[in-house]
């Protein structure tokens, strides 16, 4: 399985790429560590807001991992200038589907586009000049 995807571990711990977040006596508290080989740290101590939402706490944080985990694959990826602001461009594009995917609006996608074009360091008109590209192609 990819390591941007968090996994529930045998002893109730939530896993996902070099991040883990352990349980804890308190059921609505879990310890965030980065448990790469030599570079071992505690990065956080996360505290839900109520006993009463546990399995949205325990899914929060499996987000918050697998978040983590997948920004350390963006930021080994060859040829991408700024990587956050390509995360930042995926993020908005989920997004606006998250909120209404029926209805994902032209400026949602326009603002994603920009945040991808300058985290790839692509000219403002790329799109319409690999689009050209593509159907030279087929002529």
């Amino acid at each position: 399985m990819p390591k941007d995807h968090a996994l529930f571990g045998p002893d109730g711990e939530i896993r996902s790429g070099h991040y883990v977040a352990t349980a804890t006596v308190d059921s609505a508290r879990r310890n965030l560590f980065y448990s790469m080989p030599g570079k071992e740290r505690h990065v956080a101590t996360v505290v839900g807001s109520s006993r009463t939402t546990l399995l949205q706490f325990d899914l929060d944080v499996k987000r918050m991992c697998a978040a983590l985990a997948a920004f350390d694959s963006w930021t080994e990826i060859p040829g991408v200038e700024h990587p956050e602001r390509a995360a930042d461009a995926c993020r908005l594009l989920i997004e606006a589907y998250m909120h209404n995917p029926e209805q994902v609006d032209w400026s949602d996608i326009q603002i994603a586009l920009d945040a991808a074009l300058e985290a790839f360091c692509l000219p403002e008109d790329y799109p319409e000049r690999a689009f050209a590209a593509q159907h030279e192609d087929l002529s």
